[in-house]
């Protein structure tokens, strides 16, 4: 009571610890406080998960923490019908100079996403920021590199290309799902098919 107010909004711990501090000693109260900053609740972000995923929810990440991989481990992880492709939509928020993924149009409408240092985002339109993931080369790059903001929404795609048809002289003529991430030539068909006759 005998400081007044100090400005915490925004900081972490160890800043509002030091703003208050200095605050302490600016006032000439104390010569060397030794000040420790709690949170009672730590903040986090809610973001939905939907689409090709075991739970689909609306959960709460912890704030420092909140990335796709979170999102998807919250949400029990993928579904058996789960595609290769998430989206993750972020609120417009206002300006960050923090390094962020970027993503630009890529082949097959599919964003190729790059790291870029001190990108500065517009300010609030009240709009959605979409980015389109290939889970395959993301795993590869790093999966938890994709932060969601607060109110972010990520959809797994689901997979459901026709089956494939396998007929003739092959030893076991049937149906067969199309497998995941892979391309399919005749030749492999076959082969799924235990080979020719």
């Amino acid at each position: 009571p005998e400081i007044g107010p100090v400005q915490l909004a925004g900081l972490e711990m160890e800043a509002a610890e030091a703003a208050i501090t200095a605050a302490c000693v600016e006032q000439q109260l104390y010569r060397r406080p030794n000040v420790t900053v709690t949170m009672k609740r730590q903040r986090v972000n809610r973001v939905t998960v939907i689409g090709a995923v075991n739970k689909p929810n609306v959960y709460e990440l912890p704030r420092g923490r909140s990335d796709l991989l979170a999102a998807l481990v919250a949400a029990d992880g993928l579904a058996k019908d789960a595609g290769t492709i998430v989206e993750i939509r972020n609120p417009d928020r206002a300006t960050d100079s923090r390094p962020a993924r970027i993503a630009s149009e890529g082949q097959h409408g599919i964003d190729v996403v790059g790291l870029t240092e001190g990108v500065t985002k517009p300010a609030s339109s009240g709009q959605m920021q979409s980015v389109r993931v290939d889970l395959v080369s993301a795993t590869q790059s790093g999966i938890g590199d994709y932060q969601i903001a607060d109110g972010g929404v990520v959809r797994v795609e689901k997979r459901d290309p026709e089956p494939l048809h396998v007929m003739g002289l092959v030893r076991k003529p049937d149906r067969y799902e199309f497998p995941i991430a892979e391309d399919v030539r005749v030749t492999d068909a076959i082969a799924m098919a235990g080979g020719t006759s």
